[in-house]
């Protein structure tokens, strides 16, 4: 026992020598170059504990909100490598691959954006809810229109974006017009009532759907609603003319259309009146569909409101087709309807369907001169004028009670704008049917000369010549027109 304590002092005072010895002949110079050293070890051993608390999915998420940071402030070398180093550590993940896409249309690489953004939502399965609406989106924004194909395309993709919660209300949005489009009112409706609670001013869109589909009860209500939100925006938003412009267009819905014209009249002062142009002239087409019957179809009333959408849109062409009928009706509404035609030429606003109209109007006034120098005008737009009018005179000439007259005052025009042989022998045929022998036959010699045999411009020789007392020249087309009647197949014919 003793020995084992003076063994063990023993070894404590050479311990004790040995650090002491140790201690002063140390170079604490060496000690103090060597502390950066010593405290990065430190660091080191109390930064790995703690990251290996932290998890990968942690990291993801900090790679993710690094990375989209990044992409808002326009670093797209950062967000490049914060998105790789995602994708390293998820092993290709959709957020990775969409992070990295997003980057690449930020730099302007659409191509390389587009790829990567449909290897992670495919066109016919699901996939990650953001690339599909950004591929709807890409497809949106195309200019040029879109085929059947790529619309089924568009509606997966928004369908398959409308499960995510960012994107689903404005998806839904894009559903809605994406039906309503293609003429699928049921769908339509559908997707509007399911967003119309995150979008109150879809109200106005359903509205429209619901007077479509003739549910007009729930039309009223959902304009009447949509003018409740419209106008409370208005009002925080005065000088918004997209939300003035869209409180009026419910008013129209409701039937309310002097409201609505009273609510866009004050646009027209505004610096851009234009839109207020076209929604004034839209209104006043609607009041004119919407009051118009056939008892007052011809009224000055109904006049006067085709007269205002024309004078705020003056190329509108649905005004110009009702206006272009009412020309050719007899009376005083087709009076004032040319007049009205009159007054546009002479504002120079006028396109070329008005010279088409009062063409034709003058032509059935029997005022060739007039009616050739309007028909004329509008052939310059239309190189297939004078085709029309001859199909339109053969037409009256075949008719159960042939209006013969007119009909060859359109054949008349046809020939006198193009010199073609085939207008010659309608208009030929039509005079040899009013049995004006002498006028018939200088147009069916030029038929005969310069079209392929036929035989009907034969018969109508035939019976011209009849008239005219020439027997042996009647004989000989009757002759030949039968000969190409008996043939299995008539040369020259269409």
């Amino acid at each position: 026992m003793r020995f084992s304590l003076f063994f063990l002092a023993a070894a404590l005072g050479t311990v004790r020598e040995f650090l002491g010895e140790w201690f002063m002949t140390r170079s604490w110079l060496c000690l103090l170059a060597g502390i950066p050293a010593i405290i990065s070890g430190l660091a080191f051993l109390a930064i790995a504990p703690w990251h290996a608390r932290t998890s990968s999915l942690e990291w993801a998420r900090r790679y993710e909100q690094a990375g989209n940071a990044a992409l808002r402030r326009s670093d797209w070398d950062a967000a490049t490598v914060y998105f790789r180093r995602l994708a390293y550590l998820g092993g290709e993940s959709p957020v990775s691959i969409y992070g990295l896409a997003l980057t690449a249309e930020r730099q302007g690489d659409l191509p390389n954006a587009r790829n990567r953004m449909q290897r992670i939502a495919p066109e016919t399965h699901l996939g990650f809810p953001p690339a599909h609406f950004w591929l709807a989106k890409d497809l949106m924004d195309r200019q040029d229109r879109l085929s059947f194909e790529q619309l089924d395309v568009l509606e997966h993709h928004l369908v398959q974006a409308a499960r995510h919660p960012t994107h689903r209300a404005e998806s839904q949005v894009h559903l809605t017009s994406l039906y309503a489009m293609r003429g699928e009112i049921d769908k339509a409706i559908g997707e509007a009532e399911r967003v119309a609670f995150d979008r109150p001013v879809i109200h106005l869109t359903l509205a429209e759907l619901y007077a479509h589909a003739g549910r007009h009860e729930r039309s009223q209500l959902s304009a009447i609603r949509a003018t409740e939100v419209l106008d409370a925006r208005r009002l925080a938003q005065p000088d918004d003319p997209v939300l003035r412009i869209l409180w009026a267009s419910s008013l129209r819905l409701q039937g309310r259309f002097e409201d609505a014209v009273n609510a866009l009249r004050p646009g027209l002062s505004w610096p851009d009146p234009t839109p207020f142009h076209q929604a004034l002239a839209d209104t006043y087409l609607h009041w004119f569909r919407n009051t118009t019957t056939p008892e007052n179809l011809r009224s000055p009333q109904q006049m006067a409101l085709l007269e205002q959408v024309l004078q705020y849109d003056a190329n509108n062409q649905q005004a110009m087709v009702i206006l272009c009928n009412y020309v050719m009706q007899p009376g005083e509404s087709g009076a004032r309807a040319a007049e009205m035609l009159d007054e546009m030429l002479e504002r120079g606003t006028a396109p070329a369907v008005v010279h088409l109209a009062l063409g034709i109007r003058h032509l059935q006034q029997a005022e060739s001169e007039l009616a050739l120098t309007h028909l004329r005008q509008a052939g310059q737009h239309n190189p297939h004028l004078p085709a029309l009018l001859n199909n339109i005179a053969w037409d009256m000439a075949h008719q159960d009670q042939p209006n013969l007259e007119l009909a060859s005052r359109f054949g008349e025009a046809a020939v006198q704008m193009q010199n073609h042989p085939e207008f010659h022998d309608t208009l030929g045929t039509i005079l040899a049917k009013m049995e004006k022998a002498e006028d018939a036959l200088p147009h069916l010699e030029i038929a005969y000369r310069e079209l392929p045999p036929r035989a009907t411009i034969h018969q109508h020789l035939g019976d011209v010549y009849d008239q005219l007392g020439k027997a042996d020249l009647a004989a000989q087309h009757h002759r030949q027109a039968a000969e190409l009647k008996s043939s299995p197949i008539e040369e020259g014919s269409p």
